[in-house]
């Protein structure tokens, strides 16, 4: 049985967001889904915390296509998400 839970940050380029990913990421059995507006600091991020069991998702949680494609994009062991954290500044 997988115990690991899924985490999903919203904002998680920076700030607030970007310190939720590390502290979950602690967890190395954690699997993380990050979202931000910018790609390159996601990437940075999820090279930090362990990109084997980080998905990135770079898009503007405000364009509703955007978030929709990204939903139908994920792949197990990703669908499920245990944890949300909505941190997007809008």
């Amino acid at each position: 049985m997988d115990t690991a839970q899924t985490i999903c940050i919203s904002g998680a380029s920076s700030g607030f967001g970007a310190a939720c990913a590390r502290e979950f990421g602690k967890d190395k059995q954690a699997r993380l889904i990050l979202l931000a507006r910018s790609a390159d600091k996601l990437q940075s991020l999820a090279n930090e915390i362990g990109p084997e069991r980080t998905l990135i998702l770079p898009l503007d949680i405000q364009d509703k296509f955007q978030v929709i494609e990204a939903i139908e994009t994920l792949t197990e062991p990703f669908r499920a998400v245990d944890i949300l954290v909505n941190n997007a500044g809008l």
